[in-house]
Order: structure tokens, then sequence, then C-alpha cells
């Protein structure tokens, strides 16, 4: 990811919000749907943005994203609430965010919205998994 996201991840490395650097191969433009060749839709920024707007609705979120994206099967009844929770937490926060709503094609720039989340969801899983 680029250099301001990941040090902003890091600053908060054992917080109960996030935990490790989260990296990805670059940073995409800022209009979603015009993708670059390193495979991401929005800057960092905005990611960020929308991981502290769902921090903010979903106070943990975060950290059940990562636990969800970690265990082998997760679609398993005993982690009904949160699937629920991230859901919910999705489905209310992404459309509002402002690059969101005011895009040509908002529920087409969801979508990559949510592709470049669950990215750095995955980096994050991956990164907490290979840190010494």
């Amino acid at each position: 990811m680029g250099q301001k996201l990941t040090s902003w991840l890091q600053s908060r490395s054992g917080s109960q919000y996030l935990l490790l650097s989260v990296r990805r191969l670059g940073c995409g433009p800022a209009i979603a749907g015009q993708g670059n060749s390193v495979g991401t839709f929005y800057t960092d920024e905005q990611i960020l943005e929308a991981i502290t707007a769902l921090e903010s609705y979903s106070p943990g979120v975060w950290e059940i994203m990562k636990k969800m994206a970690a265990i082998a099967e997760p679609d398993l009844e005993i982690y009904e609430k949160e699937q629920t929770a991230i859901v919910r937490a999705l489905t209310v926060v992404l459309p509002k965010m402002p690059f969101v709503a005011q895009a040509e094609k908002p529920h087409e720039a969801e979508n990559l919205l949510l592709i470049d989340v669950r990215k750095a969801i995955r980096e994050a899983v991956y990164t907490n998994k290979v840190a010494p």
C-alpha cells in the first residue's frame, strides 16, 4: 500500500482498532472504475477513509473482518453474529462514502471499494501470519 496508509496502520499497531501494517501493490486513481495496472481502484486515502468510517460505525469491525478472513469455514452458524455485523457495516457505510455516492455509477463504485477493502483485509491477515 502507499506509504501514508501503511504508516497510519502501523501507528495503530496493537490498538483495538487496527493491527500491523497493510501493504498492497500500489495506489489507484481517485475515480472508481478507472483501474490501473497494479489492481487497485481507489487511493490509499480513500481506502483509509472507508476503513475509518467502518470502525466509526461499528467499533471493532476491522478486527472481526480480519478474524473472519483467517477462518477456514466462516459460514458456520457459530460465526453468524460476526458475519451479520460485517454485512451491516459494509451495507450502511460504503454507499455513504462521498466518492461512492457521487460516482457516475454508485453501485459499481461501491463494489470496487469493497474489492479494495477486501484486499486490505487479506494483506493485514497475511502480514499478521508472517510477522515475527
